[in-house]
């Protein structure tokens, strides 16, 4: 009895390393969709095509499909695949005097056609609270975000992220810029981090469209990994090009590079991720 027990013991020892670093996997696959697909907030309305007064309210549909390089976001060895990621979301903004709150509640999907083990889904909010107008200095903000993320189509729970920003944004007509910190709790320890960042694009005039050229940076330390103390350097370069179909409905065609450096071996990647969206927003 005693060697049996001793025996259960060690195999549970030997597996644990195992089970974090799958977890691992899945959480780090979960953020990559979530770079991918996750919405801008307030900032999004910059790259919009629209201009004049926009009515309180904006209910939104996107049909995502992509071909991305690294489906299993590995360091080598890479192995390509095809997405599609369907999402909903209805957004709400308010003027209080000299504030603006802007609130989001959707849904998303992303789908894998290559491995169906890489499919997730998520319901998403965002509220965030900004104190002036972008283009016209400085505009600091904080946002709430929390994320919660299902295995395959919202079957099985996997885990809740709930994200605080704090920042400062301005916008020069087409040009757009945000630094902000950043700290994210979670329901899985190995998915809690702070980081610093910054984002910023610049639009230029594509016949009746726009092509959107952002970049991004951002600085990431781990509370806990299972294979140490990981600090990230996640850099992002995209170039988009925003088609007007008709008054509601966009086509966007993106191409999108992520790496992430990271100290841990093994933990870095690169991924590029190729394709068109369908967007289509009804202001009301």
């Amino acid at each position: 009895m005693l060697v049996r027990l001793s025996i259960a013991f060690l195999a549970c020892c030997l597996a644990a390393p195992v089970m974090a670093q799958n977890l691992d996997d899945d959480v780090d696959q979960v953020e990559e969709y979530r770079e991918d697909y996750g919405q801008d907030g307030p900032e999004t309305e910059d790259e919009d095509l629209r201009t004049g007064p926009r009515p309180p309210w904006t209910f939104q549909l996107r049909f995502a499909g992509d071909w991305r390089t690294n489906r299993y976001l590995a360091e080598s060895g890479a192995q390509p695949s095809a997405t599609i990621a369907p999402d909903i979301s209805l957004w709400r903004s308010w003027r209080l005097g000299g504030l603006r709150l802007f609130t989001e509640f959707g849904a998303i999907a992303p789908t894998s056609l290559t491995d169906a083990r890489l499919d997730s889904s998520a319901l998403f909010g965002t509220f965030e609270l900004e104190a002036g107008t972008s283009g016209e200095g400085l505009v600091p903000y904080v946002a709430w975000e929390p994320w919660r993320a299902y295995e395959g189509t919202f079957q099985s729970h996997l885990l809740t992220l709930h994200t605080l920003s704090a920042g400062v944004r301005r916008i020069w007509g087409p040009t757009f810029l945000d630094v902000y910190a950043r700290r994210q709790e979670a329901s899985i320890d190995i998915a809690e981090r702070s980081s610093i960042g910054a984002t910023a694009f610049h639009n230029i005039p594509l016949g009746r469209g726009v092509l959107n050229l952002r970049g991004e940076l951002e600085g990431r330390r781990f509370d806990w990994r299972p294979t140490g103390r990981e600090r990230q350097l996640r850099t992002r370069l995209r170039v988009r090009a925003i088609l007007p179909l008709s008054h509601a409905v966009d086509m966007q065609l993106t191409a999108d590079l992520h790496r992430t450096d990271s100290n841990l071996p093994g933990q870095s990647f690169t991924n590029l991720i190729i394709g068109p969206t369908i967007l289509a927003r009804l202001g009301f």
